[in-house]
């Protein structure tokens, strides 16, 4: 008990730690990871100064994204969030339905149900824009 109590303790401190990095990842097995990058250009830098694997940002997400953050479960499912002047890649994304909805959740995820109308892209994801924020997911397989 005493050893559990100690590992509890560890965890809680490596937690806090990590909480005011830029980019946060999930020490549990089967919980979801994290990354929340600055900008395009921070994504390199931050990811040489960690050792933990975090997600990145979909080849569809303009170079002048800023405001990125992308939340992943071990399974597949992953919602992101991007600010940029300028629209998804067109060669990897098009006008579509968007069905479904994501199986993730966040403290900066808008709404329960996307709209009905928006992009699809590479890989399964399903974007639309909201207040000039772009939001996306990929379905549960």
């Amino acid at each position: 008990m005493a050893l559990a109590t100690a590992i509890g303790a560890v965890l809680s401190v490596g937690a806090v730690s990590l909480a005011g990095c830029s980019a946060i990842s999930s020490i549990y097995d089967g919980q979801p990871t994290q990354a929340d990058y600055p900008s395009w250009s921070d994504v390199h830098t931050i990811n040489q100064q960690t050792s933990a694997t975090l997600p990145q940002p979909p080849a569809f997400v303009p170079h002048d994204a800023t405001q990125i953050y992308v939340r992943v479960l071990p399974s597949g499912p992953a919602i992101l969030t991007f600010v940029s002047t300028q629209q998804p890649d067109p060669s990897l994304c098009h006008p579509g339905s968007l069905t479904g909805k994501p199986n993730l959740d966040a403290n900066w995820w808008p709404i329960a149900k996307p709209p009905a109308e928006g992009l699809l892209c590479s890989s399964g994801w399903r974007l639309f824009t909201a207040g000039g924020i772009t939001y996306g997911w990929t379905p549960t397989s």
